[in-house]
């Protein structure tokens, strides 16, 4: 473990580390001022900040950056080497990036909390939202499944970029971002109508009812898995053929 953190903190370069930090805090900023009076509650304008198109895609973004980027040093710097491996190699990278994930998404948090509380003038208020649940209550909700969604997307752009290689991984993470830009006014009465694109669960749906967005929600992320798992089958396959030949 210690030698996974030395490892990780030592492909940490200072300049993209301020500048993921001052990307993100941009992305918290624009959403903070593109919401209306009517949010002036601070759980309210955390969750439509979070929400906000322009912080999701910066988000994606950092996590496409930092893939590309942690691939890139490993094998410029034989760091492959130093592992018993190729499948020790592949999950340490796996784990680096998820630390990555996580630092990024708990900065950002930290950086949406600050930003909203000076919004509404520190005014912090639990009142009523949706689905007989609290703004409070949501908003952990939403952000639990935004930080298991982003680590399952990661994992799978992650395994796209190490058996396809970049250009593929920036074509998908194209489409991932351009899906954000798709629209759902409509309102879901059954599990027929769920969203099946995972962009779709960093917004906020009209879901009739809150048990079934959490339906939606477990039907997404056993969707997420299982693309996880074909990736790396095909990964170690590709692998082991190339191996073969």
């Amino acid at each position: 473990m210690k030698n996974n953190l030395n490892t990780f903190l030592s492909l940490i370069k200072p300049k993209i580390l301020i500048t993921t930090i001052i990307i993100i805090f941009l992305a918290s900023l624009y959403g903070v001022l593109t919401i209306d009076l009517l949010h002036s509650n601070l759980y309210k304008h955390i969750l439509f900040s979070l929400s906000n198109t322009f912080y999701i895609m910066m988000i994606i973004l950092l996590i496409v950056i930092n893939i590309i980027s942690l691939s890139y040093d490993f094998k410029s710097n034989s760091i492959i080497t130093k592992y018993k491996s190729y499948k020790e190699y592949t999950l340490n990278l796996l784990k680096i990036n998820i630390i990555y994930i996580i630092i990024v998404l708990l900065i950002s948090f930290i950086l949406t909390i600050f930003s909203s509380l000076y919004a509404v003038n520190f005014k912090i208020e639990i009142i009523p939202f949706l689905y007989n649940l609290t703004n409070l209550e949501y908003l952990l909700f939403y952000f639990s499944r935004m930080i298991i969604y982003l680590i399952l997307l990661s994992i799978i752009i992650f395994y796209i970029n190490i058996t396809f290689g970049n250009i593929i991984t920036l074509i998908f993470t194209s489409l991932i971002s351009i899906s954000l830009f798709i629209n759902n006014n409509k309102i879901i009465d059954s599990i027929i109508k769920i969203p099946i694109i995972i962009t779709s669960y960093f917004k906020l749906n009209n879901f009739i009812s809150f048990k079934l967005e959490v339906i939606a929600s477990i039907i997404m992320l056993i969707i997420l898995i299982l693309i996880i798992y074909l990736l790396k089958y095909i990964c170690i396959k590709k692998r082991l053929d190339i191996n073969q030949d």
